[in-house]
Order: structure tokens, then sequence, then C-alpha cells
């Protein structure tokens, strides 16, 4: 199973970070933090399985047992105005911090990942995180 690494920096509009594992690297967009609350917040630090999602409502990604959340999905996302609680991914972030090309970004984590669950680490960054 492979294991990434979501390594974040807390904004107050928002939430980002690096999604890495190995040479596979892409930008990451979510809610800020508020508690956890459902639909308003990004999902606790920790680590999570992720499955490949072929059901769910936008059928790429799914965070498993994520305390007191249901449905937390990765997807497309090209502002926190797309999420609900889920995770965005971006080739990079524009100067707003918003992810560019992020529909290119899943794909790219589809050809990477394919249908192999992984495991998820989800941590705040560092600066060596952003260490070129």
């Amino acid at each position: 199973m492979k294991k990434f690494e979501l390594a974040r920096s807390y904004l107050p509009t928002k939430t980002v970070g690096i999604f890495k594992h190995e040479d596979f690297k892409r930008h990451s967009l979510e809610l800020p933090w508020c508690g956890n609350k459902p639909n308003e917040s990004c999902i606790p630090e920790g680590s999570y399985v992720v499955k490949r999602d072929k059901t769910g409502r936008h059928q790429w990604y799914s965070v498993q047992d994520v305390k007191e959340r249901t449905f937390i999905e990765f997807h497309p996302a090209w502002t926190v105005k797309d999420l609900l609680g889920c995770i965005g991914l971006g080739i990079s972030l524009n100067s707003k911090f918003d992810p560019i090309d992020p529909e290119q970004a899943m794909l790219d984590l589809l050809e990477y990942a394919g249908n192999e669950d992984f495991l998820l680490t989800i941590r705040a960054a560092n600066k060596d995180d952003f260490q070129v």
C-alpha cells in the first residue's frame, strides 16, 4: 500500500498543503480548520485509508473512517466554495492559493495510484516541506 503524506498550512479562510508520495507531488486545498464541523472544516490531522471510489458523488477517491464525518472525497476543486470538507488537488497553487488545473491533478493521481487503496497521513507543514 502506498503511503501518501499531506503537509498542511492553515490559513484563515482555507487550508493548503503539499500532497506527496516519493516523486509524485501535488498541492492541496481544503476548508479552514473549524473544529472538524461537517461541511465547514478540513478533517483532523491523522492517518486514514483512502479507497478508490466509483460510487460516490465525485467518484475519484474516498477517505475512510474520519471521526464524526462521512463522504470525505478527493475531487477537483477550483476554490474552497467547491468543497464541503473534501480535499481538492492542483498541479500547483495560484497567487490566491487556489489550485491550478485541478482536473489534471486528479487524473495524475488516478494514473499514479490507480485502483489501489493508499494510506494518507495528514500533519502540519514545516519549512522543509516547501524546499524544492
